[in-house]
């Protein structure tokens, strides 16, 4: 038994089960609302809305130097466990903005939607990474302010190829939006997150087995030229771990952003 092999199996192994876990909970998800669908229907509780967080309070005064301004909250969800949603408007009154629990902590989501029905988002710190025909989700991880800037920046483009953004002048629009929103593109995030999980699970799974294998083969001469073919293609999917083997919805876009500031500073 070659010792190389042993710590591979452990990360191979832990990711399997982690990624197991996220496809359980991501499958749980798309079949509650599925089956609860009224559990996922926005409504106006600006006037009972329970008080910002604390957790939240630094990226709500993040977002009113940026020159937004809070509108209102969105609720949905059982009244035991409901989901709150504060929301944002810019100067523009086109970037809808909303400030909500997400992964155990808060995020920041901008969000417009275009002339020709195109929803597109960017969150911060993390959400799920996708783009669709309908829609596109992007997140970064460095800052509110850079989110912001590189949602400003990606959606000044899809207006000028989709038509202008849509324009929200109340809680009203906001929240017809938000369920329309949420009844057609979020099943299809859902699913697309699931498939990915589901491809990471085989890669996950398949280098698992590339570790075990020199690890029962028995001390022949054959089994040697396996065990060495073993070992590359073991550190090719190593490798390649990023593009094949991680789910794609949790790569960010800091990479791109900060090429774009290289490049901006180099004007």
């Amino acid at each position: 038994m070659n010792i190389i092999f042993f710590f591979p199996i452990i990360f191979g192994a832990v990711a399997w089960v982690v990624m197991l876990i996220s496809l359980l909970q991501a499958r749980n998800h798309a079949n509650d609302r599925k089956n609860h669908p009224e559990n996922y229907v926005y409504r106006d509780v600006s006037d009972s809305a329970p008080e910002l967080p604390k957790q939240a309070q630094k990226m709500a005064a993040q977002l009113e130097q940026l020159g937004f301004h809070h509108i209102g909250t969105i609720q949905r969800g059982p009244g035991d466990k409901p989901h709150n949603e504060w929301v944002y408007l810019d100067q523009t009154a086109t970037v809808v903005t909303t400030l909500e629990p997400l992964g155990g902590r808060y995020a920041v989501a901008f969000g417009n939607i275009f002339a020709d029905g195109y929803a597109f988002h960017t969150v911060h710190p993390n959400a799920a990474n996708c783009k669709t025909e309908n829609f596109e989700f992007n997140s970064l991880s460095t800052s509110v302010e850079d989110a912001y800037d590189y949602h400003l920046a990606k959606s000044g483009r899809y207006a000028r190829a989709r038509g202008a953004a849509t324009t929200f002048r109340s809680m009203e629009s906001i929240v017809k939006w938000a369920n329309w929103h949420s009844r057609r593109n979020n099943p299809v995030l859902l699913e697309l997150i699931q498939q990915q999980l589901r491809k990471t699970l085989f890669f996950d799974g398949l280098f698992t087995l590339l570790c075990v294998v020199p690890w029962i083969l028995p001390h022949d001469p054959v089994s040697e030229i396996i065990r060495l073919a073993t070992f590359p293609a073991i550190l090719v999917m190593l490798f390649f771990h990023e593009k094949w083997g991680r789910p794609q919805h949790t790569i960010t876009v800091d990479k791109e952003w900060r090429k774009r500031k290289k490049h901006l500073a180099s004007v």
